[in-house]
This record gives structure tokens, C-alpha cells and sequence, in this order.
């Protein structure tokens, strides 16, 4: 049985940069999610309702990705990957961590699930030379990790 989640606010972007950062994760060669959980779990429900001031009752997740050689421009999250519950979000950095290659984005992003259960959050990283989006042409192309997956479980949350 398939339940309905909502989406309510997608885009509750935070960046941060990491001193010393072209040298944080060696060993990959393309983009990577270095980091993917939930800022204060247990993940709950909440009603799906927002105040009069836009503040909605929200979880937040944060996702870390690198690229030693470029600027991640790019986040891509599915919060029930494979399933109907909610759609995906596309989280653009702006290259506000620095456009400096090598340097980490650190994002959070507001999701709410108006129904208990599992989802599987997933979500892939862009990244490209210049920190711009890739057009086609342009003699860099932008790379994507793999996909990172993280199993939630979501509760009911205690009135």
C-alpha cells in the first residue's frame, strides 16, 4: 500500500565551506555525497500545514558533496525514490561555497511527510569545472556521482 507524502518546502538551502577543502576527501575522481543524513532524527510526520508567516513544520536534511577537481553546481533528491509519495527536488548551489575547485557544498534541505513509514531518500551530486551549469558545447562537461541512498523510517509524530 502506497502513502502520500508531501513535499512542502524544498528549497531551505544552507551552504558552508570547509577550510583546506581541496585535499578533504582524496581518492575519487568524480563528484561525490560525502555526507547525507537527517539534522535531528527520528524523522516524524507533521500536519502539512504552514503558518501565517510561511514557517511550516519541516525536517531538515543535510547533504555534503565534493569534487576534487570541480564546483558541485547541483543536488538532485528523491525522497521516495521508485515510489509515488513525493517528488524530487533539484537543490542548486549557486557555487556559493567558493567557486574555488575542490571545495565542498554543504546544503539542507526542508522536506515534510504528512504519513509514517519507510522511504528511501536518494540523491545524486553535479558538479562542473567552471561552476556553471553544463551547456552542451561548451568543452566542459559536468560530471554526477552515484547515487547515495539513506533507508528513513518516518513516525508518527507524539501530539
Amino acid at each position: 500500500m502506497r502513502r502520500a507524502a508531501t513535499l512542502l518546502m524544498v528549497f531551505g538551502l544552507s551552504f558552508a565551506t570547509t577550510p583546506g577543502s581541496s585535499v578533504a576527501h582524496p581518492g575519487h575522481r568524480r563528484p561525490k555525497i560525502t555526507v547525507m543524513k537527517w539534522m535531528e532524527p527520528p524523522v516524524t510526520t507533521s500536519s502539512g500545514e504552514c503558518d501565517e508567516q510561511g514557517i511550516c513544520d519541516e525536517e531538515i536534511l543535510i547533504v555534503k558533496a565534493h569534487d576534487p577537481d570541480s564546483s558541485i553546481t547541483e543536488i538532485q533528491v528523491w525522497f521516495d525514490e521508485n515510489g509515488d509519495r513525493a517528488p524530487f527536488v533539484m537543490a542548486h548551489t549557486f557555487c556559493v561555497q567558493g567557486r574555488k575547485p575542490g571545495t565542498p557544498a554543504r546544503l539542507e534541505i526542508g522536506a515534510s511527510f504528512t504519513t509514517p513509514g519507510e522511504y528511501v531518500v536518494a540523491a545524486v551530486a553535479y558538479s562542473h569545472k567552471r561552476c556553471l551549469g553544463h551547456e552542451r558545447g561548451d568543452g566542459h562537461p559536468h560530471l554526477h556521482s552515484r547515487v547515495k541512498r539513506l533507508t528513513t523510517t518516518v513516525e508518527e509524530a507524539q501530539p
